[in-house]
């Protein structure tokens, strides 16, 4: 195996690594005197990795120029609050790990990670199935674990399942399609939905009705009545099961009719919010368009500070200011507009779904700075244009390759002797 190729498996790993790992922030490691939490390490681990690429394959002029100015941005941004003694270093760079899914994510789209894609997929698929089965087995045989790791732990999210790579279904519903048994597909697709459902986000939940809309719209002319049966009767037996569940234990059931079919508890929700959302509009007015700086809180609520918002475009906003939005832009712009340069018009259909839903959902969920599911779609992009490089190509070649057919045709028969025949014996 070339060394390069050992780094692109080993970006994979990882990224699986983080699907399989349940309850990631309950591990947290001690360096250099520094916690860091487990997925922060791993995606440390990504980017090194990516590093190694780019010095081992050539990477376009405008990426590096991307990466450049994304570095010296956020030195700048350092630097400067450092330097008026308002903020300390510790500050600023424990702000700045908030980011570490994005900068893997910034990292695994610009340098080319070349993997087999349906490989790829099951390792993806077979890893989120495994953090899910053991998110599931935590949940059931310490369901109280929750309350002990996080002294602001309410009643509620107690009782909710603590998996936190749901958004990633959003890119990986594709390897679904991979899976040849029916009977095993609708297995999984109920096991996966159960999962969402016990999670009780609201957001992603609405996230996958929206993506299989717009997948109904886009792909509805591909779509064969089968995979709508299969779908259907996924959606059927996870009612069945889920029913059973609430119905065995009255407490999930009380918390998932509250969260999602109780006005009152859907406004109080409302409500709690608004003073953070207050707070947000209030420190971007006194900010802009430099920001607050990294190291300063974006709110506080309860006596407790918070460094990020549940809106990925205001995490971005308010710490860092106009610059940090147009980078967290630029960083969307650049995804869709690799996708929309691919060939394949299946995959490039699929790919810009997804990059519309987790737009969608990072207006409530905080998906593109801080959260797993963003690097394994730019990881997917990446090798998705790897593959359509290598495609092109091969058709490049056999166009080019002569017709042999035409060769036979233009070859010139030799002359016979009077008298002899193709079938003489000299």
């Amino acid at each position: 195996m070339k060394k390069s190729a050992a780094f692109d498996t080993w970006i994979i790993l990882l990224l699986a690594l983080l699907l399989i790992v349940p309850a990631l922030k309950m591990f947290t490691f001690k360096i250099a005197g520094i916690n860091i939490l487990f997925p922060q390490l791993v995606h440390v681990a990504i980017i090194f990795c990516c590093i190694c690429l780019a010095f081992v394959r050539r990477v376009r002029s405008r990426e590096l120029l991307f990466a450049f100015l994304l570095c010296a941005f956020l030195a700048i941004a350092i630097l400067v609050k450092v330097s008026t003694g308002k903020v300390p270093v510790f500050g600023s760079m424990k702000h700045l790990s908030i980011f570490s899914a994005y900068f893997a994510a910034v990292a695994c789209l610009l340098v080319p990670i070349r993997y087999d894609l349906a490989r790829l997929q099951q390792i993806l698929i077979a890893a989120l199935l495994c953090g899910l089965a053991l998110s599931l087995i935590l949940y059931w045989m310490f369901p109280n674990y929750l309350a002990e790791i996080r002294d602001t732990a309410t009643a509620e999210s107690t009782i909710r399942l603590m998996w936190e790579n749901g958004a990633a279904i959003f890119v990986l519903i594709p390897a679904l399609f991979l899976i040849r048994n029916g009977t095993l597909r609708v297995l999984i697709i109920c096991f996966i939905a159960i999962g969402l459902l016990f999670v009780m986000n609201r957001t992603i939940i609405a996230g996958i009705v929206f993506y299989f809309l717009l997948l109904l719209f886009v792909r509805r002319s591909y779509i064969s009545q089968t995979k709508i049966l299969y779908l259907s009767a996924g959606f059927i037996l996870t009612i069945i099961i889920f029913s059973i569940v609430i119905i065995t234990y009255p407490e999930i059931g009380t918390t998932f009719m509250s969260r999602f079919f109780d006005k009152e508890s859907l406004m109080m929700a409302g409500e709690t919010r608004l003073p953070l959302y207050e707070q947000y509009f209030a420190n971007i007015m006194k900010s802009f368009p430099w920001g607050l700086g990294l190291g300063i809180p974006v709110a506080s609520l309860w006596g407790h500070d918070a460094y990020y918002s549940d809106v990925s475009l205001l995490t971005f906003l308010i710490p860092l200011g106009l610059a940090g939005l147009c980078f967290c832009l630029a960083f969307i712009i650049l995804l869709y507009r690799r996708i929309s340069q691919l060939n394949d018009s299946y995959w490039r259909g699929l790919m810009s779904i997804s990059v519309i839903t987790y737009v969608f959902v990072s207006l409530n969920v905080d998906i593109f700075s801080r959260n797993n599911a963003v690097i394994i779609l730019a990881a997917v992009v990446s090798v998705l244009i790897e593959r359509d490089k290598c495609l092109r190509k091969i058709n490049l070649q056999l166009q080019n390759r002569p017709n042999i057919i035409d060769i036979q045709k233009n070859i010139k028969k030799p002359r016979l002797p009077e008298g002899l025949s193709t079938g003489s014996a000299i």
